[in-house]
């Protein structure tokens, strides 16, 4: 029987392919040996296949170097470790500054505005616990920043608008200084908080 032939090309090729993909080929392994043997065009086309499979499978992955990157963040980690003390210290100090503004006001308010004297304590105890709790547990104070901004820049203003019509005086203001200053290190908090640490952070040697 002849192995050569149109239609015995066509099948041994398929079955090449078939072959190659790990599927069933439907000829006779010898069969398709003794054709390729015999036939130069599908030695060839066998032979291409598989360089084109072999290819395919060891071309080597093109991964955008990152490595700039890579340095750089963990650069960034490793100074926001060294400075994690400090601004935790920081915050810490201006959630106590605010602790201590806010007990005399809840505890010893007197006089006709004694209910808004203890609602304005009462906001400076939020804020400072707020300001403990993210010395305490650093991950915890890009949560807590939006409100501290809002406290701060909003008190700002309006002290600014009462100091130009007279309704206040830059002494009573100095009492809003520690929530902006607490602010301000509550930002540098967040910055140095490395983005691996764990909630309750332990600064790692």
């Amino acid at each position: 029987m002849s192995l050569v032939g149109g239609s015995w090309c066509e099948r041994v090729r398929e079955a090449v392919s078939a072959e190659i993909d790990g599927e069933a080929t439907g000829v006779d392994g010898d069969v398709v040996d003794a054709h390729l043997a015999v036939c130069g065009g599908c030695g060839r086309f066998a032979a291409r296949a598989a360089d084109v499979t072999r290819y395919g499978r060891v071309a080597p992955v093109r991964v955008p170097d990152r490595s700039a990157a890579i340095v750089a963040a963990v650069a960034a980690d490793a100074a926001g470790v060294r400075a994690l003390p400090v601004m935790r210290g920081l915050t810490a100090a201006a959630g106590a500054v605010q602790l201590a503004l806010a007990l005399p006001a809840l505890l010893f308010a007197s006089g006709a505005h004694v209910h808004l004297v203890r609602e304005l304590g009462a906001l400076q105890l939020a804020v400072a616990v707020g300001f403990l709790v993210a010395a305490w547990q650093p991950r915890r104070a890009a949560g807590l920043l939006p409100v501290a901004l809002v406290v701060a820049v909003a008190g700002a203003a309006v002290a600014v608008v009462d100091l130009l019509t007279g309704a206040t005086t830059v002494t009573a203001e100095l009492a809003h200084l520690p929530e902006l200053l607490g602010m301000v290190v509550l930002w540098y908090l967040v910055k140095a908080t490395p983005s691996g640490a764990s909630l309750r952070t332990t600064v790692p040697a």
